[in-house]
């Protein structure tokens, strides 16, 4: 179900309970990714431990107002609006329960600056994928493909020339984490934490990097260790990342995102 923006919703957002926002100081904390990164994965690590109320893809839904600023359709303060609306209940009842609210939805970079208007103390983590298997992930769920029934879910300002799904696919995954790599350097490493999906399947040490920017103390950490490596024996659908990859695809990957894939660390 979509959060339909109108004249008559914004009004109504702008109430003078929503816009004091009295817990705008409570701790908060986003995703900057594209999807198909794990997150739903990340969503269970962290219910599995008390501190954390973690929500994936909850109603409303911010994505088409997500999609409404990247396609310039929404100005920066009507989406601030937005998000209140949206968010501020969520974060108020984790707050009254003593969790941290992580909001594990993909999609959000573009809303981020919006999310920290309204959440003063909101951190981000910045959740990448190598590209290849991002695409090709996307690619099997027909992401970017004409008529998808959740079509109003992506941006819809790709360039004129990508006919094909994959090449928008590659052109969002570089517009998602170039952006993100601006707001890193903007807010710095205390408001937005990198890392990559394969490291946290992979690594504990990076699950245990990741608790600790969210505030847990070493004593909390080392307790949580068996819930941790219970998580990462969970079977993901990692795919493989080069598999039905073509040198087309190579060669316009290349061109069109190395410089991100090189800044985030992959070839």
């Amino acid at each position: 179900m979509r959060l339909h923006v109108t004249e008559e919703t914004l009004q109504h957002y702008t109430i003078e309970s929503l816009r004091r926002c009295r817990f705008a100081p409570c701790e908060a904390t986003w995703l900057l990714t594209t999807g198909r990164s794990g997150t739903e994965w990340l969503t269970h690590v962290l219910n599995d431990l008390e501190p954390f109320r973690a929500v994936h893809e909850p109603w409303p839904t911010l994505f088409m107002a997500a999609r409404e600023i990247e396609d310039r359709q929404m100005p920066p303060q009507a989406a601030t609006h937005v998000v209140k609306a949206a968010r501020f209940l969520m974060v108020e009842q984790s707050y009254r329960r003593g969790l941290r609210f992580v909001d594990t939805s993909p999609r959000m970079t573009s809303l981020a600056p919006a999310i920290r208007d309204t959440f003063s103390s909101a951190t981000f983590i910045h959740l990448s994928r190598e590209p290849r298997a991002f695409v090709r992930s996307a690619n099997a769920r027909q992401w970017y493909k004409l008529h998808h029934p959740q079509e109003w879910w992506f941006p819809h300002k790709y360039p004129e020339q990508m006919t094909e799904p994959w090449q928008r696919l590659v052109w969002y995954w570089d517009q998602t984490h170039r952006h993100a790599l601006e707001l890193e350097r903007v807010w710095g490493p205390d408001v937005v934490h990198r890392v990559k999906a394969e490291d946290l399947w992979a690594n504990i040490e990076s699950l245990n990097a990741l608790l600790s920017f969210l505030g847990q103390s070493d004593l909390f950490i080392h307790a949580s260790q068996p819930a941790l490596e219970q998580q990462m024996r969970t079977p993901r659908n990692v795919g493989h990342a080069h598999a039905d990859w073509t040198d087309e695809m190579e060669t316009f990957l290349q061109d069109y995102a190395g410089k991100t894939m090189r800044e985030l660390g992959y070839e």
